[in-house]
């Protein structure tokens, strides 16, 4: 009996001095990772890093530049403190995706052929062009070879398409090139006046909300009301060797009834 009164009285200064000793090494122990922890990120340049310990854990927490720093921190600390449990919450601006050009979409007319090339920002521009193009020119084939890889938006887009079927439509060999809020139409007018009248109608459906650039060239020699001139080979097929006619509208007529013959060429205004 007299044995236990001793012993329990130097169990309970024991287990007061080790609580004691644990208590006193628990905020060493916190600084201690805590400052292997900021060494580790400053080594890898991560300054805006926040760093909490609390006992055996570690947690991080900030905005990382990206994905792969935030991974390489969290495994970093691991390895460093393989004592503690190492907690990360980052953040971090999701990955940028691929760059994309802006729109940049072409149209000219080659005879029978309407070419659209470049690159749309999408399939619901593509195909408000294309639909315009094919009821506008039921006759003429519409060879697409575009695609549909742009970045950003195709503004003021109904205007665009507008100018677009009427500059194929009236201007001489007409290039149209379209950007964002933006069209450039070059070609040739038949004289001074002509070229008035097809700004004029260029800009009468373009809106407000698109810029149109023309750059509308009238030949320097004089243009003769209307000369045609054919030939036939030796089997008495015609063909165009020769053709000012005074409009678009009629250089076609030209060359439609050269080739109900039978015959080739292309006529210009």
């Amino acid at each position: 009996m007299r044995r236990l009164i001793v012993i329990l009285p130097l169990v309970f200064a024991v287990a007061y001095l080790a609580r004691g000793v644990a208590e006193l090494s628990v905020p060493v122990l916190e600084r201690h990772l805590a400052h292997e922890a900021a060494g580790v990120a400053e080594v890898l340049g991560a300054d805006w890093a926040r760093i909490e310990v609390e006992g055996l854990s570690v947690r991080v927490s900030g905005e990382a530049p990206d994905a792969a720093t935030d991974a390489l921190l969290g495994l970093t600390l691991a390895r460093a403190l393989p004592l503690a449990r190492v907690e990360t919450a980052l953040t971090h601006e999701p990955e940028p995706g691929p760059r994309r050009d802006p729109m940049l979409v072409e149209l000219f007319r080659q005879r029978d052929t309407v070419i659209v090339a470049g690159s749309f920002p999408g399939p619901g521009s593509r195909a408000d062009l294309l639909i315009a193009l094919g009821r506008a020119f039921p006759d003429l084939r519409i060879a697409d070879l575009s695609g549909i890889e742009a970045g950003g938006e195709a503004q003021a887009w109904g205007a665009a398409v507008a100018v677009s079927v009427a500059a194929l439509g009236q201007v001489g060999e007409a290039f149209v090139r379209l950007q964002p809020g933006r069209a450039a139409v070059t070609g040739v007018a038949v004289s001074e006046a002509d070229r008035l009248r097809l700004e004029r109608a260029l800009n009468a459906v373009s809106g407000p909300s698109l810029q149109v650039a023309t750059a509308l060239r009238v030949p320097r020699l004089p243009i003769v009301p209307f000369e045609t001139v054919l030939i036939t080979d030796a089997a008495g097929t015609p063909s165009i060797a020769l053709c000012a006619a005074r409009s678009l509208a009629e250089a076609r007529g030209v060359e439609a009834a050269v080739e109900a013959a039978g015959g080739l060429g292309e006529a210009g205004p």
